[in-house]
Formats: C-alpha cells, sequence, structure tokens
C-alpha cells in the first residue's frame, strides 16, 4: 500500500449516545474492542494515527495490544469541538491523501481496500442503516455527492463517514473555518466528490450497536481473508 495515504482514526469522542459510559473505540463488538477491528481492516496501511481525548489512556493501551507502530495525537478539546477537530489534528504535517475514518464505522479490510484504491478524492456511500444517519445527496448520472442532509429523498444514499481528501483540501478547510465542527462540514467545502459505495455499519446508537453485531456476525471471516 502506498506510504503516500495517511489514515486518522478519531477516537476522542465520549460516545454518549451509544450510553456504555466510555469512548466508543472501546465498545466490545463480537468479543473485540472496537478499535482492534478497524486496525485489522487497515493493517495495510503504514501511516496509521489515532486522535484521542476521552479516555485517551486506555483507548492507547488498547491500541498498543494488537499494533505498536501508531502515531498518536490528541483532541484535548474534544467537549467541545467534533470530528473535524480530531480529524484536522491527526493530519497535522500529513502529505498526499489522507483518509478519514470515524473511530465508529465497521468496515472489513477488503471493503477499505477497494475505497482506498480509489487515487483521490472519495466519499464512501452505503444504503441507509443507521438509526440517524446523515444522507449524501447524490447526482446519479455523474455518481458524485453534491450535498449532505438529514432530510432523506429519493436520490439520497447514508454517508458512512469514510472520506479520502488530499491534504491540501483539507488546509484549504481549515482556513475557511471548517477545522472545529464535523467532518462533513470541512468537507462541504470540496463537494461534489466522487462516491463509492461500501458495505460498512456506523455504530452511534444502542440501536446502531445491535444492527452493526448482527452485520458483523455474517462477515467476521472477511478479517481473516477467507471469501465468503
Amino acid at each position: 500500500m502506498s506510504t503516500t495515504v495517511t489514515v486518522v482514526i478519531s477516537c476522542a469522542g465520549m460516545g454518549r449516545r451509544l450510553g456504555l459510559s466510555r469512548t466508543k473505540a472501546l465498545a466490545q463488538v463480537c468479543g473485540r474492542p472496537l478499535i482492534h477491528w478497524q486496525l485489522d481492516s487497515i493493517s495495510a496501511i503504514e501511516n496509521v494515527r489515532i486522535v484521542v481525548g476521552y479516555q485517551a489512556e486506555e483507548v492507547i493501551a488498547c491500541v498498543r495490544q494488537v499494533r505498536s507502530d501508531v502515531v498518536f495525537a490528541f483532541n484535548r478539546d474534544f467537549q467541545n469541538t467534533g470530528t473535524a477537530a480530531s480529524f484536522v489534528a491527526g493530519s497535522a504535517g500529513a502529505k498526499g491523501r489522507v483518509v478519514s475514518l470515524d473511530g465508529d464505522l465497521l468496515i472489513s479490510p477488503q471493503e477499505f481496500a477497494r475505497f482506498i484504491a480509489i487515487d483521490g478524492p472519495a466519499l464512501g456511500v452505503l444504503k441507509p442503516s443507521s438509526e440517524e444517519p446523515l444522507y449524501a445527496l447524490l447526482n446519479r448520472d455523474t455518481n458524485r455527492v453534491e450535498a449532505f442532509s438529514r432530510e432523506k429523498s429519493t436520490k439520497c444514499l447514508e454517508w458512512s463517514g469514510l472520506c479520502q481528501l488530499d491534504h491540501i483540501q483539507i488546509a484549504e478547510s481549515v482556513a475557511a473555518g471548517r477545522g472545529l465542527g464535523h467532518v462533513y462540514e470541512l468537507v462541504e467545502q470540496h463537494l461534489p466528490l466522487p462516491a463509492v459505495n461500501v458495505d460498512a455499519r456506523e455504530i452511534d446508537t444502542p440501536e446502531d450497536f445491535a444492527i452493526a453485531e448482527r452485520w458483523l456476525k455474517e462477515r467476521q471471516a472477511e478479517w481473516h481473508g477467507i471469501n465468503g
């Protein structure tokens, strides 16, 4: 995998809506911390940065159980900022392509590899499946995401939170004042962007957790390189 790709996993949040009193990276999904599933999915990537905030020491210790070469960044104002602030902190100094992977997204190694094979900016989208989705308004003719919305329409898919940008685009969004809220607000400046359909599940609420765990139970073999 090209060393010009940097993956930033944002794990600074408190996970309040999930109701587990812990950051979602530490949530046990099918017997393993969510962050372990993610690290397995991106094992081919050399440049991995994980942004921590809430329960930072626990997340760092959990990550080091399975991978020792990860670079950690800190979002110390995690209570007052969003995922964009974490993404910006994690991407500091990175060159080339930078991938934002939310700390609550399950995606298999094969699906992640397919997404990362897109040599340029892109957004990962899927059929709506989570309880409180952010919709991506898709132009079916160009297969590009033209806007984000909380209102569903026939042109909508769910945005997975997965995105790939060039480091220059991130800098431009920060300069425009889009570096503290949510990643979608940082991305909006660069729309339209190509859409890539991915098979993934976001965990934000207890209902999302139940759906994601059922989804993962059917696909665990994919994490071991077994087809089907």
